[in-house]
């Protein structure tokens, strides 16, 4: 009977631990862990709105003339910066856009009025840009970018072919925000879904701003969320856009919680502080791995004095505003030498102390052939070769002035043909000279005699004048 009793007063007992262990299960805080649904009834899961990802691009990268360049000359490259949004689709302006080239190996940089070499070594690609606050609009905005270098010679070549790297980046001014939604449910609504078998099943949605830089704010369970609960946020930042985007400065990133919610903690305390309900990333750099950063959880408990009638739907909002996004660019510009053309060279250092005996210097030999003429002055040869060389004294009436033709041969040019003019005296049909001066510059004692060979016959009587061709 006694037994009887006890089993009695233990049964109610049993019942309502029964009835309670649910709601004492999902009280708690499973750190570490995702949430899982409080009851089976319960299905939301949230849905992401992303907006595109690019912003600026750039289009139509042309070299002109078309590689490969030819060496020591002069080429354009010509790309434009577009911004790609649509204006129906309320996409906005880039800002604060610059350019800049930064590496050009061998070629040289040949920039405009309108363009810069900056103390970094790098060469500005819009006009004013330093100063001026450069903004491209959606609905096809562009600007147009032209650089103008010149290619290595031949001795940079090493007479072989080549190439040189144009490289570039275009950067610009651009905001990221992200709201996302929580939904909590009172109590007392989770109880009476459950005993009636009621499924809840709601779709929050978080939207992403347009631009590459992405800031997504997840929790970590299904919604709507018990209000008893203490719920892990999730965010991260991601840069999806066509550049490369390296770390968010210290500052930039601010996520907004509702006044309602109360921040117990977020890590990494390295990156990130928080106060009331806002975290920024005050503390330092939040960089980014392979497009993504790590993750910072926040953990949130809604304070206990708010009443929650059913269920309440409150917003986060997350924004980085004025960040600088880098677009990276490179062209290769093939670069030939011009085969069989050598570039001039310094002539070979000769002695001027010694002075050339006159029958030598008669010959017109190469290196230094100075004598003296009757009249005392110093006259000098051909000095170094046979691309240089300079007027012999007339007192030398056996050495041809700008080209010997006393050879019999060859003028000193090198040439049988478009040789360096000879005078008459020096010519006679058997030299080899073609070409008589032009245009004529006759004098007193102007030569009537025939033109032979080019030449005057007989010879003017007075040394100094040329033959007449005409």
């Amino acid at each position: 009977m006694k037994k009887s009793k006890s089993l009695k007063k233990v049964l109610p007992v049993l019942f309502v631990v029964f009835l309670l262990a649910p709601v004492i299960f999902v009280s708690g805080c499973a750190e570490g862990g995702d949430f899982q649904s409080i009851f089976s009834s319960i299905t939301g899961e949230q849905q992401k709105v992303v907006a595109p990802k690019d912003v600026l691009l750039v289009e139509d990268i042309q070299v002109l003339p078309t590689p490969p360049i030819t060496a020591d000359s002069q080429f354009t490259i010509a790309f434009k910066v577009t911004n790609i949004g649509e204006t129906q689709e309320g996409a906005k302006e880039a800002r604060n856009v610059k350019v800049y080239a930064y590496d050009w190996g061998r070629c040289d940089p040949n920039p405009s009025s309108d363009q810069q070499i900056l103390d970094d070594n790098s060469m500005t690609g819009l006009k004013d840009q330093e100063s001026t606050n450069i903004r491209i609009y959606p609905g096809g905005g562009a600007e147009l970018v032209e650089w103008e270098f010149t290619a290595p010679s031949n001795t940079e070549l090493g007479r072989m072919e080549g190439k040189c790297p144009i490289r570039f980046k275009v950067l610009y001014d651009f905001d990221a925000y992200t709201t996302s939604d929580i939904s909590i449910i009172s109590r007392d609504r989770l109880i009476d879904a459950s005993r009636a078998g009621e499924t809840i099943a709601i779709t929050p949605v978080q939207t992403q701003s347009r631009g590459p830089i992405k800031i997504s704010v997840d929790f970590e369970t299904n919604q709507p969320v018990d209000e008893n609960l203490i719920v892990p946020a999730i965010i991260k930042v991601y840069d999806k856009g066509s550049g490369m985007y390296e770390k968010v400065p210290q500052n930039k990133l601010v996520v907004e919680f509702p006044e309602d919610f109360t921040i117990i903690s977020c890590s990494p305390p390295g990156w990130v502080s928080y106060s009331g309900s806002t975290v920024t990333n005050s503390v330092g750099n939040v960089s980014l791995i392979k497009g993504e950063s790590p993750p910072i959880r926040c953990d949130l408990k809604l304070d206990s004095g708010v009443t929650i009638t059913d269920i309440k739907t409150y917003n986060v909002r997350a924004k980085i505003e004025g960040y600088q996004y880098p677009l990276y660019e490179e062209r290769d510009v093939a670069v030939k030498p011009t085969y069989g053309v050598y570039e001039e060279e310094e002539p070979p250092t000769t002695e001027t102390t010694s002075l050339c005996p006159d029958d030598l210097c008669a010959s017109g030999e190469q290196g230094v052939c100075s004598s003296s003429d009757p009249s005392g002055s110093i006259s000098n040869c051909f000095i170094g070769g046979p691309f240089d060389f300079q007027t012999c004294s007339f007192g030398f009436t056996d050495s041809g002035e700008q080209g010997d033709c006393s050879s019999g041969e060859t003028c000193w040019c090198g040439q049988t043909e478009n040789c360096v003019p000879c005078y008459a005296y020096a010519c006679d049909s058997d030299t080899g000279c073609e070409i008589c001066p032009t245009p004529c510059s006759c004098g007193v004692g102007v030569c009537t005699g025939e033109i032979v060979g080019n030449c005057c016959d007989p010879p003017c009587a007075d040394p100094m004048v040329c033959c007449c061709t005409g």
